[in-house]
C-alpha cells in the first residue's frame, strides 16, 4: 500500500469539485483507478470509492440520504419527505422486508432516524430481557 485511501480521496474528491464537465470527471476517475492499481492498492478501490464520495458531496454541501422501509413507500409520503430535502440532496431508497413496517433515514452515513418496528420490538425485549 503506496498512499491510503483517504490520501487517495482527498485528492480525487478536490478535482471532481473543481469541475463541472461530465466527462472531465470520468476520465479524472479512470486515471485514479489507473494510479492505484499501478501502485498496487486496487483492492483498496472499495474505500477510496465511499471516501471520495463523502468528501465530494461534503465539498458541494450535498447530503446523502438513505430513506429504508419495508415497503415501498406511497407516492404522497414519498413527495412529502422530499419538499423537505435541498434539490440537489441525493436519496437511495432501500426496501428492506426485515424492517417489518416503519422506516429509517441515514444522513450522510453518520445521523440516523430509526422508526422501524424492528428496533421497538429489538428495545422492548432488550429492556424486558434486562430485568430478569
Amino acid at each position: 500500500m503506496k498512499f491510503s485511501p483517504r490520501v487517495y480521496a482527498e485528492a480525487l474528491s478536490a478535482v471532481l469539485a473543481s469541475t463541472e464537465s461530465q466527462v472531465k470527471q470520468e476520465e479524472y476517475i479512470r486515471r485514479a483507478i489507473s494510479l492505484a492499481r499501478q501502485n498496487g492498492d486496487a483492492y483498496l478501490l472499495p474505500k477510496i470509492a465511499a471516501a471520495t464520495e463523502k468528501m465530494f458531496y461534503a465539498r458541494k454541501g450535498i447530503n446523502k440520504i438513505e430513506v429504508a422501509s419495508a415497503r415501498p413507500l406511497p407516492q404522497p409520503a414519498r413527495k412529502l419527505f422530499h419538499t423537505l430535502l435541498k434539490p440537489k440532496d441525493k436519496v437511495e431508497e432501500q426496501i428492506l422486508p426485515e424492517l417489518v413496517a416503519g422506516v429509517r433515514i441515514t444522513v450522510n452515513d453518520e445521523r440516523e432516524l430509526d422508526m422501524s418496528l424492528k428496533r421497538k420490538l429489538q428495545k422492548l425485549f432488550s429492556a424486558t430481557n434486562s430485568k430478569f
